[in-house]
């Protein structure tokens, strides 16, 4: 847990603004802020391609962090959007190849007179 905000616990002194990121966290139900957001949720990145990688232009971009995934919690982290992304991709694949299957089976009968 963060030493600014288990310090606010404990009702000892903080500053103005830290108390104010740890009211946003207890509002937020956030026990333990992500090391790389801080517990917002989101982080700036230093080019346009954010958490997916790839190819970018410079600019600075905020996006969802890409450790706790939105959550802001270290220990309660949402969805991984790059497991998701690779699950689509995998589905996709599969799919084209089933329909292609299909259509190679439909062929043969075809071509065996067994369906027309």
């Amino acid at each position: 847990m963060n030493d600014i905000y288990e310090k606010w616990l404990r009702n000892e002194t903080v500053s103005e603004r830290e108390a104010v990121w740890c009211d946003m966290l207890q509002n937020r139900g956030i026990d333990d802020p992500c090391p790389k957001c801080s517990g917002y949720g989101v982080k700036v990145y230093s080019s346009t391609a954010t958490w997916m990688g790839g190819i970018g232009g410079q600019m600075i971009t905020n996006g969802v962090c890409d450790e706790c995934w939105g959550s802001g919690d270290a220990n309660r982290k949402w969805t991984d959007l790059r497991v998701m992304m690779n699950r689509v991709r995998d589905a996709e694949i599969n799919n084209r190849r089933l329909h292609d299957e299909n259509n190679n089976l439909k062929k043969m009968l075809d071509n065996k007179g067994i369906i027309s």
